[in-house]
C-alpha cells in the first residue's frame, strides 16, 4: 500500500508540472527573484492538495489502523518518496527558469536594435549619439525618431515608434533636465522597464547618474559628458547586442561635443519657454519671462555675483533708484530672482532696484 500511495504522489506531481509548464509565460518578467519566489510558493500551494493530500491521508489511515511503529513506517520509504517528488517539481521549475533565461539572453544578444529615447529639444544630441554608436559598433542599428531615415515624412509615427520599441533589445535614454519633463519619454522607458529589457540612461547637464529620480536611480546610468563613462556606455551596448566595439578613441572630444550640445539645447529650451536671463545660486535671474504669473515675494538683497552672472550672460546691469525708473527705456527690465515655478522677487540694494538690458541692443 505504501508503494501505491507513493506512486500516486509521484504521478500526480509529474502531471502538475506538465500543466504548470504549459501555463508559464516565458518572458523576462519571470526572471526576477520576486517572481521566482512567488512561483515556488504557488507550487507548494498546489502540490499539497492536488498531489499529496489524498494519498498521504490514505497512508496515514493505514498506519493508524495497523498501529505501525515509526521504525516500521520508515522502512516503507513513503515519506522519502513523497519528499523527493516535492523536491523534484521545484528542481524542474528551476531548470525551466534557467533554460528560459538562457534563451532570452541569446535572443537579446542576437537583437542588434537599440531604441534611442530623447526629448525633441535634444534632437542634435540624439543624432550625434546615433551616429557615434553605429560607427563605433558596426552592425548595431539605433532607432532615433529625429532621424528622417528612421521615421520618414508621412509615416504614422506612433505606430512606427511602438514597433521600434517592441523590436529593440535595449533603450538608450538621453537623461537631460528637458527630457525628464516629457511624458512620452517616460512612456518609452516604461515599455522597457515592465518587459525586463535593458535601459541605459546617459545623463547630461545638471542631471547626474547619482541624482536620478526614482525609479531610474535603480538603473546603471552614465554621465555622457565624461569620456570614461562614454566607454562604459559603449561596452554596455556591445554586451547587450553581442557586437564588438571597434573604436573607443577620441571619447574626450565626443564628451565635450555632447556637453556643448547640451548647453545649446538648454538655451533654446529656456528661450522657447519665455525665460531670458541667467542661472545664479541654483535659481534664475530673470530679465524677462513668465515670472509675471508668479506671486511676488519680499525683495532679494543684491549680490555682486548677481551682477557678474548677468554680465557673463551678455547683459549690461545697473542699480536704479525710484526717481530714475522713468529713464529705463524700452530695453531696460527689472531683474527678478525666481525659482521659475512658484515665486519671484525684485533684486534691491537699499532703495535701488537692479535693472538689465541685453548688451547687443
Amino acid at each position: 500500500m505504501a508503494n501505491v500511495c507513493a506512486k500516486e504522489i509521484e504521478d500526480a506531481t509529474v502531471q502538475l508540472w506538465e500543466l504548470l509548464r504549459e501555463l508559464l509565460n516565458p518572458t523576462g518578467d519571470m526572471l526576477s527573484a520576486e517572481a521566482v519566489s512567488t512561483l515556488h510558493s504557488q507550487i507548494d500551494e498546489l502540490w499539497i492538495p492536488y498531489c499529496s493530500s489524498a494519498p498521504g491521508s490514505q497512508f496515514e489511515s493505514i498506519c493508524r489502523q495497523y498501529s505501525f511503529a515509526p521504525a516500521m513506517r520508515s522502512t516503507t520509504h513513503f515519506d522519502d518518496r513523497s519528499m523527493a517528488a516535492r523536491m523534484q517539481i521545484h528542481a524542474d521549475a528551476d531548470q525551466f527558469i534557467h533554460s528560459m533565461r538562457q534563451r532570452l539572453e541569446m535572443g537579446a544578444a542576437s537583437n542588434k536594435n537599440i531604441f534611442l529615447s530623447h526629448a525633441a529639444t535634444d534632437e542634435r544630441i540624439a543624432l550625434l549619439l546615433k551616429a557615434e554608436v553605429e560607427r563605433r559598433l558596426p552592425g548595431v542599428n539605433v532607432f532615433c525618431s529625429s532621424d528622417p531615415t528612421d521615421l520618414p515624412p508621412g509615416t504614422r509615427w506612433s505606430a512606427e515608434i511602438q514597433q521600434a520599441l517592441q523590436g529593440s533589445s535595449m533603450l538608450m535614454f538621453v537623461a537631460s533636465g528637458r527630457s525628464l519633463q516629457r511624458p512620452w519619454v517616460w512612456f518609452e522607458c516604461g515599455t522597457f522597464w515592465f518587459s525586463g529589457r535593458k535601459i541605459l540612461p546617459v545623463c547630461l547637464g545638471d542631471v547626474r547618474k547619482n541624482t536620478l529620480s526614482p525609479p531610474l536611480w535603480e538603473l546603471q546610468a552614465v554621465n555622457a559628458d565624461e569620456a570614461a563613462e562614454l566607454k562604459t556606455a559603449l561596452d554596455a551596448i556591445a554586451s547587450a547586442t553581442g557586437v564588438t566595439l571597434s573604436d573607443a578613441s577620441q571619447l574626450e572630444g565626443l564628451a565635450e561635443k555632447l556637453k556643448e550640445l547640451d548647453r545649446d539645447a538648454d538655451a533654446v529650451s529656456k528661450i522657447a519657454s519665455g525665460w531670458l536671463g541667467t542661472e545664479w545660486g541654483g535659481n534664475y535671474l530673470a530679465y524677462e519671462g513668465p515670472y509675471q504669473n508668479l506671486p511676488l515675494i519680499d525683495d532679494i538683497p543684491f549680490r555682486m555675483t548677481m551682477q557678474q552672472s548677468l554680465k557673463t550672460a551678455g547683459y549690461d546691469v545697473a542699480l536704479y533708484d525710484k526717481s530714475h525708473f522713468a529713464n529705463l527705456g524700452e530695453d531696460g527690465r527689472f531683474v527678478q530672482l525666481t525659482d521659475r515655478k512658484s515665486w519671484r522677487g525684485y533684486v534691491t540694494k537699499g532703495s535701488d532696484r537692479l535693472i538689465a538690458r541685453p548688451r547687443s541692443q
